[in-house]
């Protein structure tokens, strides 16, 4: 591969990390003889301002996909999507070895008149890594995680999102682990992975949970926007335990009335952790690590996933299906 950029001043070498997060330093226009895939290229800033005119892989100009390029202060107090690199921080830009599949994967995800624009306003972006866990872990899990997808543009008007991250939500601990403790049925599950909630799945009718005496856990639905909820259930996950690669969508096709398919496809799941262990993690096909210390609303019916917990504390999460 050979990666050329252009510029109003002259750029002699750049920056590539691959999904490995391992960095090399290459020279610019010339061939590089690395394993293929994504790359993340980085300009750090040296004292002048730089505008970047155009990148080329192999010769072949990015054109447009240049715009997906992002300028981030050192602070990380700003991330913005610009082409200049005019003040202390580092320019960044997702390339692959192929241009062909490069240029087809942006285009897939960005709409053509969103280049040149703030794609923070219209998308949310991940960055699947290739991430290594233990061997003890089954061999599925531990290569699902080992496996990057690499940079994804997800446009938040669709139901394709994997996840959207929320503002923290204020709740009273001690009456919310009432509440729990009061949560009619207990289900166990496999590998170390106990519920408690109050129905088998979240299927119509909804029920309201202060009208159920259940006012801790209303008051977060609420927050959240449902009206009332279809389930909600505290989840724990044992020290050392997984949860296999699966996808959330046996309830899905018991749907028979079509007005209620919209609370069962996209961000549709409210998932708060309350109990966050280092060494948790949970990972969603092609979107990567979520940030669990975040509540969320997760599209768990859509997207493959898979969670291991590789510490000494009991992780504890609340999930409730609701409609609105």
């Amino acid at each position: 591969m050979k990666i050329t950029i252009t510029a109003d001043k002259e750029l002699k070498e750049f920056n590539l990390t691959d999904l490995d997060k391992k960095m090399i330093t290459v020279k610019n226009n010339q061939e590089l003889n690395v394993v293929p895939g994504w790359y993340l290229l980085s300009l750090e800033y040296t004292g002048q301002k730089i505008e970047i005119q155009d990148v080329k892989i192999n010769d072949c100009s990015l054109k447009e996909t240049l715009y997906i390029s992002t300028f981030t202060t050192y602070d990380h107090m700003d991330t913005h999507y610009s082409t200049a690199l005019w003040e202390p921080g580092v320019w960044q830009l997702w390339v692959h070895t192929n241009i062909g599949y490069y240029k087809a994967s942006i285009m897939s995800q960005i709409r053509n008149g969103d280049y040149g624009k703030n794609l923070n306003d219209t998308y949310s972006h991940t960055v699947d890594w290739n991430t290594r866990i233990d061997d003890k872990w089954p061999e599925d899990i531990k290569s699902f995680f080992a496996h990057g997808y690499g940079p994804r543009w997800w446009h938040k008007k669709y139901n394709t999102m994997p996840y959207k991250l929320l503002e923290p939500i204020k709740y009273d601990k001690e009456k919310l682990y009432d509440e729990i403790d009061r949560m009619p049925k207990g289900i166990e599950k496999s590998n170390g992975w106990q519920e408690k909630t109050f129905k088998d799945s979240p299927t119509w009718p909804p029920f309201d949970l202060g009208q159920e005496g259940f006012p801790e856990l209303d008051s977060i639905a609420k927050a959240v926007g449902f009206t009332k909820v279809l389930n909600a259930a505290w989840l724990t996950m044992a020290p050392r335990s997984s949860i296999h690669l699966h996808i959330d969508d046996e309830y899905v096709d018991k749907v028979n009335d079509p007005s209620h398919e919209k609370f069962y496809h996209g961000c549709t799941i409210f998932y708060m952790t309350l109990v966050d262990p280092k060494g948790f993690l949970f990972k969603i096909e092609q979107a990567g690590l979520i940030p669990t210390d975040k509540p969320l609303m997760l599209n768990a019916s859509k997207y493959p996933h898979s969670l291991i917990n590789d510490s000494d504390t009991t992780r504890e999460t609340i999930r409730i299906h609701g409609v609105w």
